[in-house]
């Protein structure tokens, strides 16, 4: 989910979908320059695509489990919120654990490691997003946004240009973590390492946001 270009000309980059749903719309991290990478909209819901997901989503409320819009590229599974680092999600500690459950498994199956955090600590501060209107607006109980790979800290040059060669391995990479992910919805265990990471995690957290 990136740039629409509804109603723009060639010179810009057109909106940033990631901004543009209706939670804390512009309050952080985005811009109302239409020429600008995070241009925001003219107002919240602005683009059709964000107006029809959010109109879909809000007549099934509150029954949603969980929604993931997925990215590229860093190879992190972000949970709210994105617009702010004074905000944390209520239940914190389970969509770690679920989180956790899913990374571990891409990690002992293929070897690849993704990084779990929250998105306005992990990257920076941006409002209008995905998974904060999810979880706030929709109700959803678990929301992310996963940046696909390759890692944030690969200087190999490929970012947002992955090679061709290389997308099927990582689509069954996201794919394995998605069946454990789904698995801990249908009462699969957690591993006590998992519930022990994720506590010592909010406790630093909360300690950050202290300090």
């Amino acid at each position: 989910m990136r740039q629409s270009s509804n109603g723009f000309d060639h010179t810009c980059y057109g909106v940033d979908l990631n901004r543009n749903f209706d939670h804390k719309w512009m309050v952080s991290g985005a811009s109302a320059n239409p020429c600008s990478e995070i241009y925001a909209g003219s107002h919240a819901a602005s683009e059709p695509e964000i107006k029809a997901l959010q109109d879909y989503m809000m007549r099934k409320s509150p029954k949603w489990l969980s929604h993931i819009s997925m990215h590229s590229y860093g190879a992190i599974w972000l949970a709210p919120y994105s617009y702010s680092r004074e905000h944390l999600p209520d239940n914190f500690q389970e969509t770690c654990q679920k989180a956790l459950t899913a990374i571990y498994t891409i990690e002992e199956k293929h070897g690849f490691s993704f990084r779990f955090g929250v998105a306005s600590h992990e990257l920076y501060e941006a409002s209008g997003c995905s998974e904060d209107w999810s979880k706030d607006i929709a109700k959803v109980n678990h929301t992310f946004v996963i940046e696909l790979k390759p890692d944030i800290t690969d200087y190999s040059g490929m970012g947002f240009e992955y090679p061709e060669e290389k997308i099927h391995q990582a689509a069954i990479e996201i794919y394995d973590g998605f069946l454990e992910y789904i698995k801990t919805f249908l009462g699969s265990a957690i591993q006590n390492r998992i519930v022990n990471e994720c506590r010592n995690r909010l406790n630093w957290i909360k300690e950050i946001q202290d300090y």
